[in-house]
C-alpha cells in the first residue's frame, strides 16, 4: 500500500510537472544555432561591404586612369594645335607677295604730310603689324600647356618638349627681327650712311624674310623641329588610346 501511495504520490508528482521543462543542454543548442544566424548575417554584410568598397575602388583607379588619359590626351592636342597655327602665321607673314591696302591707316592730317615714299613705307609697316599681331597671342596659349606639360610628364619627357618649342621660338623670333630690319632699311628718312652696303647681309636678311621654296632653311629647321615634337606627342596619345 505504501508502495501503491508512493506510486501514486510519485503519480501526482509527476502530473503536476508536465509538460517537464526544458533541460538545460537543450537551452544551450538552441542559443547556438540563434548565434551561428546572427554571426553569419553579420559575416555576409561584413563580406558585401567589402565587395563593393572593392568595386568602389576600381570604379575610383578606372575614373582616375580615364581622367588623366583625357588630360594628356587633350594637353597634347592644345600644343599641337598652337604650333600648327603658329607655323600657317609665319608662313603666310614670310610670302614674298602681300596685299597692300592704296593708303596708309593714318588721320588724314597726317597723310598730306607724307611723299609717296613714307606712305609707301608706312602701308608696308602697318601690313607686317597686321601679320604679326596674332602670333603674341598664339604663345600666350602654348605656354602654359607647356608649363602643365613640364609639371604632370616627368621623366623629363615635359621639359623635352618645352626645349623643342623654344628652338621653335628663337626661329620665329629671327624672323621678327628680319622684319624690323627690313623696315629700318627701307625707311625713307634712314641716313644713306645707317643703310646695308653689304649684299651678303641682305641676302641673308631675305632668306629670313621671305620664303624661297624647296631651299628655304628657316622652314626646314622649323618643320623638323615639329615633326620631332608630334612625334612625341603622338606617343602620349597612343599610350592611353592603346
Amino acid at each position: 500500500m505504501k508502495q501503491f501511495g508512493l506510486h501514486r504520490i510519485s503519480g501526482r508528482l509527476s502530473a503536476s510537472c508536465w509538460p517537464p521543462p526544458f533541460s538545460s543542454k537543450g537551452a544551450n543548442v538552441d542559443m547556438t544555432i540563434a548565434e551561428g544566424f546572427s554571426i553569419g548575417k553579420d559575416v555576409i554584410i561584413v563580406i558585401a561591404a567589402v565587395a563593393a568598397a572593392g568595386v568602389g575602388i576600381r570604379g575610383l583607379n578606372t575614373w582616375r586612369r580615364q581622367l588623366t588619359a583625357n588630360s594628356d590626351i587633350e594637353l597634347a592636342k592644345k600644343i599641337l594645335m598652337c604650333l600648327y597655327e603658329l607655323k600657317a602665321l609665319i608662313e603666310v607673314l614670310r610670302q614674298p607677295y602681300k596685299s597692300y591696302p592704296l593708303v596708309p591707316d593714318l588721320p588724314p592730317e597726317k597723310l598730306e604730310e607724307l611723299s609717296q615714299e613714307q606712305a609707301a613705307w608706312h602701308i608696308e609697316r602697318q601690313v607686317y603689324q597686321r601679320l604679326w599681331s596674332p602670333i603674341p597671342t598664339v604663345f600666350a596659349r602654348l605656354n602654359p600647356g607647356l608649363w602643365e606639360g613640364e609639371a604632370l610628364w616627368v621623366d623629363g619627357f615635359g621639359k623635352g618638349i618645352s626645349a623643342k618649342v623654344r628652338q621653335i621660338e628663337k626661329l620665329v623670333m629671327k624672323v621678327r627681327y628680319s622684319v624690323e630690319e627690313h623696315l629700318h632699311q627701307r625707311d625713307p628718312d634712314l641716313k644713306q650712311f645707317e643703310k646695308f652696303t653689304d649684299e651678303k647681309r641682305w641676302n641673308d636678311l631675305r632668306k629670313t624674310l621671305f620664303s624661297t621654296g624647296k631651299d628655304d632653311e628657316l622652314q626646314s629647321s622649323f618643320d623638323e623641329i615639329l615633326s620631332g615634337i608630334e612625334a612625341e606627342l603622338h606617343t602620349v596619345v597612343r599610350k592611353h588610346r592603346a
